[in-house]
């Protein structure tokens, strides 16, 4: 085991990340690094003195140590990174980043912890013991203006809040540590950082699924006014857009009143600026597809100026774009194309979907009457016809052919 030794944390930290030059595989160098560092900093816990000894270098030397403590296990299989040094040097820093920390340093030293830290379920689940949700917050609080900090803040709360995978007990544990404030706060100080936007509007999204209070939370802070002006704003951006439908989703399935809320700040024209911008995105035109279904579903006067905008026709040509994919209906195929498949068969569902849920208005009626609009829908259903959700909504398209026919 390294011990800090007369040269004290640096000349430790430097002896340990020498190491022999030959090591037989990338990895393998990359292990043993990362264990020296461990036992390094294990030595400096059983003394409680790490962090003070991180605390007490300068900007440039916490950044080298926190920069080259996690690459050291990018070369790692996901096993072999939970026993190394990324998530012990975290836990024995946390003490020292709850400090004042300086802006750029700050920023960093986000980005190195929860970027590769987050990597795993494991690693994540210990980054929530360790606190670093409380230590992610205190740095967005301590510096609202600087948008570095922001950005990393933002993602490092999506990722603790589980991502894409909203899960009750992760919701509640960083709703808990007042992550809503700070991002709405974040959302409204930084309206020209896509990023920010971007990150923040997942985090919201993961936060507000299934949990009224945090909905109302986001409804009485305006929140959805900035999540609409980050739509209208970033509209070619794919990563926004992704993130901000994935949240506007969660909103627009909880209750009219959000619904109505959406509607009122421009939802619609919003999604046709979407369904016009990103038509080769899966999960963008899957998001909306399903927010169609989730407004038009609960209101005629919504069906209504979704026709009026033309989402229909565009959700059309969306489809025919998709349902030419080579690989619709196959098997066999690579992982890639696996993924692409999956993805063209989860839009073309909730295209299906969304078109059957607009029948109620007779404007649109009349716009899926046409015979090239059969056609499509039956080139669908032949390649998915294992769909069973998808051929229901299907089913009731093709009939409104065989009443005309009779």
């Amino acid at each position: 085991m390294y011990g800090l030794g007369e040269s004290g944390f640096p000349g430790a930290y430097l002896q340990a990340t020498k190491g022999p030059a030959s090591f037989e595989t990338a990895t393998g160098n990359a292990c043993e690094k990362a264990q020296a560092l461990t036992d390094l900093f294990l030595s400096g816990i059983a003394t409680e003195t790490a962090p003070e000894l991180f605390f007490n270098q300068t900007e440039h030397q916490q950044l080298v140590i926190l920069t080259e403590a996690c690459r050291l296990t990018e070369d790692c299989d996901g096993e072999a990174a939970e026993m190394c040094a990324e998530v012990l040097v975290l836990t024995s820093v946390l003490k020292a980043l709850s400090e004042p920390f300086e802006c750029a340093a700050c920023a960093a030293a986000l980005n190195q912890l929860v970027w590769h830290c987050a990597s795993t379920k494991e690693s994540t689940e210990i980054l929530r013991t360790a606190g670093t949700t409380h230590v992610v917050l205190a740095a967005m609080n301590q510096h609202p203006e600087c948008a570095a900090v922001q950005k990393e803040g933002c993602w490092a709360v999506y990722c603790l809040a589980g991502r894409m995978t909203p899960w009750k007990r992760w919701q509640e544990q960083v709703t808990a540590a007042g992550a809503l404030p700070a991002l709405l706060e974040a959302l409204k100080n930084h309206p020209q950082c896509s990023e920010i936007q971007a990150y923040a509007a997942g985090a919201v999204g993961n936060l507000v699924f299934g949990n009224p209070d945090n909905l109302d939370a986001v409804l009485q802070a305006d929140g959805l006014q900035s999540l609409m002006s980050a739509l209208e704003q970033h509209v070619e951006n794919e990563s926004v857009v992704t993130f901000s439908t994935f949240c506007l989703l969660n909103t627009t399935v909880a209750s009219d009143v959000l619904r109505e809320e959406v509607l009122a700040l421009g939802g619609v024209t919003a999604l046709m600026r979407i369904f016009n911008q990103h038509q080769q995105s899966c999960p963008i035109m899957t998001n909306c597809c399903l927010i169609v279904q989730t407004l038009a579903t609960h209101s005629s006067d919504a069906s209504e100026q979704i026709g009026d905008q033309e989402v229909v026709e565009l959700i059309l040509q969306a489809m025919k774009v998709h349902s030419g994919c080579k690989h619709l209906g196959t098997l066999g195929l690579s992982s890639a194309h696996l993924s692409k498949l999956h993805a063209s068969r989860a839009f073309l569902r909730e295209a299906c979907g969304a078109l059957a849920s607009l029948l109620q208005v007779d404007a649109n009626v009349e716009k899926l009457m046409g015979e090239e609009v059969k056609l499509l829908v039956e080139v669908v259903v032949q390649a998915l016809s294992q769909d069973q959700q998808l051929v229901y909504f299907a089913d009731q398209l093709l009939a409104l052919h065989d009443v005309h026919q009779k």
